[in-house]
C-alpha cells in the first residue's frame, strides 16, 4: 500500500540537542523555586555587626 504513511518516529529524528533542551525546560521551574527558597533565607550575622560590644 504505497499511499499509507508509516506510523512511528523516524530513526534519529530526535537528537541530543532536543532531548537536552526538553530536560532543561522541564527542570527550570523546580530550580527557580529551589533557588528562591535558598536565596530568601537570611544570612547569619556576627554579633559585632549588630552593634553589640565585646565584653
Amino acid at each position: 500500500m504505497s499511499g499509507e504513511a508509516e506510523a512511528g518516529l523516524r530513526r534519529d529524528a530526535v537528537g541530543l540537542r532536543e532531548v537536552l533542551f526538553q530536560g532543561i525546560t522541564a527542570m527550570a521551574p523546580a530550580a527557580a523555586i529551589a533557588a528562591s527558597i535558598y536565596l530568601d533565607e537570611p544570612a547569619p550575622t556576627h554579633p559585632a555587626q549588630n552593634g553589640a560590644t565585646h565584653r
